[in-house]
């Protein structure tokens, strides 16, 4: 971002930025970021009104960034000690440096892509906190690690004045110990990943910043991160468009109904299917999710996890 101006504020004496950046008439803010959202109580997202706002860690301190679509025009707006750090990022972690133009959605999915056009993948400023909610939804129910990202933020995250709560940082992370995770609702081997990561955050970062190639060598060396994991921090951390997360309980089903109309599918019949798309397999991800299609349940669905008794 350009031609920002910065501004004083008494009540934010922290930088101040914000900008009216012009977009796609297509571009469609909330169906891009809803994938940054675990879950409605997320705590450092709130949506309100069309509009989104975000909190973010930086190495500068924290930052806010919060951003309203009308029409072709995005306002922008950046807060916080880490606004300066943010500003730079804030392009791609909105999905604006992303290019759709080589999709061809075909016959199947041509009602659905002319239905939500303008979604985007967006590629984060930070790739651990990306990594924690991946890890949490290993193993468990969508409900499970949505709860467990919540109860992590608000007993040890710093809650800001706008009442958003920042993403644990790295240290904090690899100092809870591996019962605390587990009184909080994480399973111990998400834990053990959790705290892993967190100690190699500097060499993820310089990783992600190399490509998916570089990241993908380094985060697949790290004990309790299998394809699921690597392939979603691919396409839900860097928007990397081709990622494939396969070893998914719900996504061949749902690829295999969507394409097929095939009630239930495995890793084989889903590759298969997504082959026509290959370069843009993720962007096919991100359809079905927004438009919400889902293959018939069979069974009822699995009640959540009790959390351990607290002392």
């Amino acid at each position: 971002m350009t031609g920002v101006r910065q501004r004083a504020s008494p009540r934010t004496p922290a930088p101040f930025y914000d900008r009216r950046v012009q977009v796609d008439a297509q571009y469609h803010l909330p169906s891009t970021l809803s994938g940054l959202r675990m879950g409605a109580g997320d705590p450092c997202v709130r949506i309100d009104g069309g509009g989104w706002r975000g909190a973010q860690a930086t190495p500068d301190g924290p930052a806010v960034l919060q951003v309203r679509q009308e029409g072709s025009r995005l306002n922008v707006e950046l807060t916080g000690p880490g606004a300066s750090w943010l500003e730079p990022r804030v392009p791609a972690w909105l999905g604006l440096e992303d290019d759709p133009s080589g999709f061809q959605p075909g016959r199947r999915l041509d009602r659905l892509h002319r239905r939500y056009p303008g979604i985007r993948l967006p590629r984060v400023p930070r790739i651990l906190p990306t990594l924690v909610q991946i890890v949490l939804q290993q193993l468990v129910t969508v409900g499970e690690g949505y709860r467990a990202w919540r109860n992590l933020l608000r007993e040890h995250g710093e809650q800001l004045s706008d009442g958003l709560y920042v993403p644990l940082e790295a240290g904090t992370l690899s100092r809870i110990s591996v019962d605390e995770y587990i009184r909080l609702g994480v399973l111990p081997r998400q834990a053990r990943t959790i705290r892993r990561l967190a100690r190699l955050e500097p060499a993820l970062e310089r990783a992600a910043a190399e490509g998916p190639q570089a990241f993908v060598s380094v985060l697949h060396a790290v004990p309790g991160v299998g394809p699921w994991t690597v392939q979603n921090a691919l396409g839900g951390g860097l928007g990397f468009a081709d990622a494939v997360p396969v070893e998914d309980v719900h996504l061949p089903n749902t690829v295999s109904w969507a394409l097929a109309g095939e009630p239930r599918g495995d890793d084989r019949r889903m590759l298969e299917l997504l082959e026509p798309y290959r370069g843009h397999r993720y962007r096919v991800f991100r359809l079905l999710f927004v438009s919400g299609i889902k293959a018939p349940r069979r069974g009822p669905r699995r009640a959540p996890r009790p959390l351990p008794r607290m002392s």
